[in-house]
């Protein structure tokens, strides 16, 4: 019982919301961030850049010390994907 006390109250407390830190001339977004908020403190957790048309250009995805950048082509057909851990490259995926 405990344990579902402790569950709802960190679910109470956690959760996501996005911002557009920039906007293109036309009105379209150009850059969006993702935070996990959880007790107040904030993690950005992914950051997506738009080209002008609203397509995805690149995703860059955090979680601990590893990290994901995607990079996409103007139709949305992905280029590469780079794998990082603390900040290193990995490995390359094209």
């Amino acid at each position: 019982m405990i344990f579902v006390y402790i569950l709802l109250v960190v679910s109470c407390h956690s959760k996501q919301v996005s911002t557009i830190s920039s906007y293109y001339e036309n009105g379209q977004p150009k850059i969006i961030e993702y935070y996990d908020i959880f007790f107040g403190d904030s993690t950005l957790i992914k950051k997506q850049e738009l080209y002008d048309n609203g397509n995805l250009k690149y995703q860059n995805s955090f979680k601990n010390d590893n990290s994901i950048c995607s990079s996409y082509d103007i139709n949305g057909i992905i280029i590469e994907e780079k794998f990082f851990t603390n900040n290193n490259l990995d490995s390359l995926k094209k």
